[in-house]
């Protein structure tokens, strides 16, 4: 049997009321034309200002009941007339219409009530769901082999130039670096290789962060398999006393399995893609730490552990991209919005 519900009022298991029958009104479209005398057709301006725009849709509903008792009409009324509440179809139950109810007169024909419910209703039907898109900054693009980050991505040091993604200069032995933790796969082969390389360790870490095992290495390609317990590795860079300095590390690459294989720059997230239907929609940003964001064109720099809704990062139909320009590594960046479809 299908149902409608009005709010938190189900036609059938809380108003008694059997649906006859249903119309879902399509919203008419706001259009702005001039007609000039003199010329052929109209000048329109409809999408002047972007998309089209719509005037409410209205709804329709006839429902049924089988002797009611004599408050029913009162008892619906007093629920629904007048009211402006979510209205949700059972046959469609994962979108909502939003709209004013006005309940019409109750005609009662041989012991059988019928009454008509009309919606004034936004044009949209919106997703009971939001829609959750969520990334943490320069963790692994899961395309890429390779697992480790780039030398743009470490934490910055003092005594050593990230001179580019593939390659970190130490100017003496004062100093090491120390990549962010990166995530494994539970206990699995993984390969270490560089293009050139002095004194290193990698490191393996618990889901809490405990240190488990770490081994110092000087091979160019280094393969060992996990402990059981492992989370995540880091690699620390540590030049001999002996190198001769300026002493570089190039082309670092982490990955799971033995075999070999060429050289991969790691690809960091560096972005959010938010695929959006029909109805524009401004998007909850949060971020955990501080970041700077761009989007549209325009862009926004967020406190730690702040959400803001941002009128200039409105989300269009199709796919909107959501650049994180600056931010740590790791930092968890969340956009939270409702899909709407006429």
């Amino acid at each position: 049997m299908n149902t409608v519900t009005f709010g938190e009022y189900n036609s059938y298991s809380d108003l008694n009321l059997i649906l006859s029958s249903k119309t879902i009104g399509s919203p008419s479209v706001k259009t702005s034309t001039i007609d000039l005398p003199g010329s052929d057709g109209e000048l329109d301006f409809t999408e002047y200002f972007g998309e089209p725009k719509y005037s409410n849709r209205p709804l329709k509903f006839q429902f049924t009941a089988i002797n009611p008792t004599t408050p029913f009409d009162s008892t619906v009324k007093n629920l629904l007339h007048g009211q402006k509440m979510k209205i949700v179809l059972s046959d469609d139950p994962d979108v909502y219409f939003y709209g004013r109810i006005s309940v019409g007169d109750w005609y009662v024909n041989k012991g059988i009530s019928t009454i008509d419910v009309e919606c004034n209703c936004e044009p949209y039907r919106m997703k009971k769901n939001e829609t959750v898109v969520q990334v943490a900054y320069g963790t692994a693009d899961k395309s890429n082999a390779n697992i480790c980050p780039h030398f743009k991505l470490w934490p910055a040091g003092t005594v050593y130039t990230v001179a580019s993604e593939d390659e970190i200069i130490f100017k003496n032995a004062k100093d090491n670096a120390t990549s962010p933790g990166f995530p494994i796969s539970g206990q699995t082969w993984v390969t270490v290789k560089f293009g050139t390389c002095g004194n290193y360790y990698v490191g393996q870490h618990d889901k809490n962060g405990n240190h488990l095992t770490s081994v110092l290495k000087t091979d160019t390609v280094y393969t060992f398999k996990t402990v059981s317990k492992a989370a995540f590795l880091r690699i620390t860079l540590m030049p001999a006393q002996d190198s001769v300095f300026p002493f570089s590390y190039t082309n670092l690459m982490v990955y799971e399995g033995q075999d070999d294989r060429s050289y991969i720059r790691y690809s960091p997230i560096t972005e959010l893609l938010c695929d959006n239907a029909r109805k524009s929609v401004v998007p909850k940003i949060t971020v955990d730490k501080a970041a700077t964001l761009k989007c549209n064109g325009t862009t926004v720099a967020m406190s730690a552990n702040t959400t803001h809704s941002i009128p200039e990062f409105e989300f269009r139909k199709g796919m909107n991209k959501l650049e994180i320009v600056t931010a740590d590594f790791g930092t968890v960046v969340k956009a939270v919005y409702r899909e709407g479809n006429l």
